[in-house]
């Protein structure tokens, strides 16, 4: 952001994404600010390939003075630089949202939590099946008779 090849877009996506990680560094139990600066780094991705590969004056800086030259080639490798560690920090976000998502993760069978272990869906609007009935020849009835309530 030194020199100003770099369009107005670069500045608003990278800002946002630095206000969305002070969010989640603020916010320290909920695991939604973390996900979105993840989705935000990813997209950041692809949008830093098309900053450096269209904006960039590859013949203006061979016509510049050495000192304004050599900022521009500082700003385009700071911009490499943060493409490359792009990923590192991805992946760094996502351990950070799986570790704020797993003290949550015992309420995953109502539909919480990122574990990826949530149980299937069971409607309570359907009565609860019942067991069938037992046809046992060893099954001992333990109910009192009614001859044990009879008197003599």
């Amino acid at each position: 952001m030194l020199t100003s090849w770099v369009p107005m877009a670069y500045i608003y996506y990278n800002g946002f994404l630095l206000a969305c990680i002070l969010w989640s560094l603020i916010n320290t139990e909920a695991s939604d600010p973390v996900l979105l600066s993840l989705m935000l780094n990813v997209i950041s991705i692809v949008m830093d390939i098309v900053v450096l590969a269209t904006s960039y004056p590859y013949q203006k800086v061979a016509f510049l003075q050495s000192s304004v030259a050599g900022l521009f080639r500082f700003s385009a490798v700071m911009c490499c630089v943060n493409l490359l560690l792009r990923p590192v920090t991805s992946i760094v976000m996502y351990r950070v949202m799986q570790a704020r998502s797993a003290e949550y993760s015992s309420f995953t069978q109502y539909g919480g939590g990122f574990s990826g272990h949530g149980e299937t869906y069971e409607n309570i609007d359907q009565p609860v099946p019942t067991a069938p009935a037992v046809a046992n020849s060893d099954f001992v009835d333990a109910s009192p008779s009614k001859a044990a309530y009879q008197s003599p």
